[in-house]
């Protein structure tokens, strides 16, 4: 068997450690989409994967808020699901924001969608995510467009 130790082994890059509670957001469990746009109503689909590591099946309230550039709530959405213990569960829901601020390269609006989850009235856990309300769409002969817009 070899000892030897060698300086460049190890650990050599950024490192993370997340605390979490045993009911929350599973890393990389956010995924938000903007199916249907337009300059009238916008519905965001917020898929959000929750693991329970804990011993029993808990009742888990999710809360999905979608803010403004500055901050202000312009959609909600909640519902309550059972998550059983030791495993994960997906959750989708469609928030609607009416008349939303379109992102366009000229006026590059951002909100942020914010995802709550509640064990017995207290927030377990919260993931924030930056997400655009645009509509990319790839028309042959036509060329991009951003929500019906031609981008040259």
């Amino acid at each position: 068997m070899n000892a030897r130790w060698y300086s460049g082994s190890g650990i050599y890059r950024h490192t993370w450690l997340t605390f979490v509670n045993p009911v929350h957001v599973s890393p990389w469990g956010l995924h938000i989409t903007t199916p249907d746009v337009s300059e009238k109503k916008a519905n965001i689909e917020v898929v959000t994967n929750i693991t329970n590591s804990d011993k029993k099946s808990l009742p888990v309230s999710y809360v999905v808020k979608i803010l403004d550039s500055s901050g202000v709530e312009v959609g909600k959405s909640t519902m309550t699901s059972q998550v059983p213990a030791g495993q994960s569960t997906e959750l989708k829901q469609v928030v609607a924001v009416e008349n939303p601020a379109l992102w366009s390269p000229e006026k590059p609006n951002l909100y942020h969608a914010e995802v709550e989850l509640l064990v017995n009235g207290k927030v377990n856990d919260k993931v924030k995510q930056h997400l655009a309300s645009g509509l990319f769409i790839l028309i042959r002969k036509a060329g991009l467009r951003l929500t019906a817009k031609l981008l040259s």
